[in-house]
């Protein structure tokens, strides 16, 4: 057997460029020339840039970023973008037809015997000489072709490919080759300007999917303008939208036989409208106060007097609930009044204390007249005394205390006027602490603490404005007890008047009378000494008690 024995030796070929006097090197010092004095055309700078590319030994082997930009630019220069996209498009992908063959590749390797059994790769046998593409082969070398067979996919004949990896490449290269034409028609954009009629110019970028709408003023040669928005939907969509109510008109004289006359009559139809629902509202609250002050000052005064300063306060207050669909109405409100006087002999003292209570319910029977329950409570807060006795109280909280309920009809004949009539009433008068309070001086027998009565009740409440601004509010109570002489009807009665003067100040008077024929005074004559009876007791009869006010109020309503 022979012995056959190679060596690999593997040359690196160098080639060395030497400027010779003739050779067309750019950048050198022979060829360059003022840069003023250049001028290319389109195609002439195609295919300046075109030979520098073409020629390999001008370009470093790496940090090619500027070759590969100036290939871009001469392949967008001989294609636009839309004709590779419109080439691309036509290409049926679909109809390629695949079979399976056998794939042969030949390889040729050069070889040069050193002697009868021994050779090595030359790998100088073989190169390609620099100003051609032709092959030169050394002298004394000798070729082994190696071939190689492989199974391979190939593609009919009205494919571009000869052999393809798979049969999903077509659709694998049409949707790779849709999603590169998409993205850049989506990421192109063009710059353009907008110019009016005094040439000020106003950029805007063309650009895909874009719904921003922006605006521009739109000028004639009278200066007059008028907004318009623009929008770029899409890349070769422009969208031009008037600004909406804009009327341009301008005056100008015309003859009357010029002037157009334009009559219209536009189709008028009912639209169905469907009335609100009232959100009720149930409860109305109120609530006022009123603080009056006087004072008395004397010296040296010829005719005398005494110093003193007075002050009464009042405070109302109501809740009010109204239902309407129901026909029903609750007031409830409460009252008190409170005074004092001092004097610079006799000190402090009370000489006004009222709290009451009232609540009523209605429910609408007819128009104007209401079926009505009452309840109405009186009493006081401080300590009362008959003076100028001062040490004997002969009042003070519920003693005594008084209510009334009654069950009858309301009837409003005018709207700030309710007349109230209550048939069937209840009236109970009390004194609580009858060991410090003598009873009887409120109409109560001596041997009880309670005073009740049945009989009928009528009240007349009113409110009316008088003389540009005199507010009169009456409110008179009459009660007629039907077991204990019912010809003595128990009456009171409160009348005021008040006009304002500002936001907070007003004139006011107040007149209280009351009549009771089960409260009794002493009976005094000529010279006020009490009358005494033939048992030696004093005689006594029922009076009227009146109370009378007259003074500036400051007053706050909420």
């Amino acid at each position: 057997m022979r012995l056959i024995t190679f060596i690999l030796l593997i040359f690196i070929p160098c080639h060395h460029v030497n400027a010779q006097p003739g050779m067309d090197i750019p950048g050198s010092v022979s060829d360059s020339i003022p840069a003023a004095s250049i001028t290319f055309t389109p195609q002439t700078a195609s295919k300046y840039i075109s030979g520098l590319l073409e020629k390999s030994n001008l370009w470093r082997p790496y940090g090619d970023s500027m070759r590969l930009a100036l290939g871009r630019l001469i392949d967008h220069y001989y294609e636009p973008f839309d004709s590779v996209s419109s080439r691309l498009s036509r290409f049926f992908y679909n109809p390629l037809r695949y079979r399976l063959i056998k794939h042969v590749n030949y390889k040729t390797i050069p070889i040069r015997w050193l002697n009868d059994s021994t050779f090595i790769i030359d790998t100088l046998a073989e190169f390609a000489l620099p100003d051609n593409d032709s092959i030169s082969v050394i002298p004394d070398s000798t070729q082994i072709v190696i071939s190689d067979t492989t199974r391979a996919i190939a593609a009919s004949e009205g494919s571009p490919f000869l052999i393809v990896p798979g049969e999903n490449m077509a659709d694998s290269l049409r949707m790779a080759v849709e999603t590169i034409l998409s993205y850049t028609s989506v990421r192109d954009s063009i710059l353009i300007y907008f110019s009016d009629i005094h040439g000020q110019k106003t950029p805007f970028w063309l650009t895909s999917n874009n719904e921003d709408l922006y605006r521009y003023w739109v000028k004639n040669y009278k200066n007059d303008s008028i907004t318009i928005w623009l929008g770029n939907p899409s890349k070769k969509d422009i969208t031009l939208i008037l600004e909406e109510d804009i009327n341009v008109n301008r005056m100008q004289i015309e003859e009357a036989k010029d002037i157009p006359i334009y009559e219209s009559r536009p189709a008028r139809t009912l639209a169905k409208v469907q009335l609100l629902k009232e959100i009720p509202v149930y409860w109305n609250y109120d609530f006022a106060s009123s603080l009056a002050v006087s004072q008395t000052y004397f010296s040296n005064w010829a005719k005398g007097g005494e110093n003193s300063f007075t002050s009464v306060l009042d405070i109302t207050g109501g809740a009010y609930y109204t239902n309407k669909e129901d026909k029903t109405k609750w007031t409830n409100s409460a009252r008190l009044k409170f005074g004092t006087i001092i004097t610079e002999k006799n000190g402090l003292r009370t000489n006004t204390d009222l709290l009451e209570f009232n609540s009523q319910y209605n429910k609408v029977i007819r128009e104007k007249i209401d079926f009505s329950t009452v309840f109405y409570m009186k009493t006081q807060i401080a300590k009362g005394f008959n003076y100028p006795n001062d040490s004997i109280p002969v009042s003070k909280f519920l003693n005594p205390g008084t209510f009334t309920i009654g069950v009858g009809l309301e009837y409003k004949p005018f709207e700030k006027t309710t007349l109230n009539f209550s048939p069937l009433s209840y009236k109970n008068t009390f004194v609580l602490d009858t060991a410090n309070i003598d009873q009887t001086l409120h109409g109560i027998a001596a041997d009880r603490k309670v005073r009740q009565e049945m009989g009928s009740q009528f009240v007349i409440k009113s409110t009316n404005t008088l003389l540009n601004g005199l507010n009169i509010t009456n409110s008179l109570r009459l009660f007629s007890s039907y077991l204990n002489k019912p010809q003595n009807i128990d009456v009171d009665w409160e009348i005021n008047l008040d006009k304002q003067i500002n936001w907070f100040f007003k004139v006011q008077l107040n007149i209280h009378m009351i009549y009771d024929d089960d409260i009794r005074f002493p009976v005094l004559d000529d010279n006020d000494q009490p009358v005494l009876l033939p048992d030696g007791k004093t005689k006594k009869s029922p009076k009227t008690q009146l109370k009378q006010y007259l003074g500036l109020t400051m007053s706050f309503k909420f």
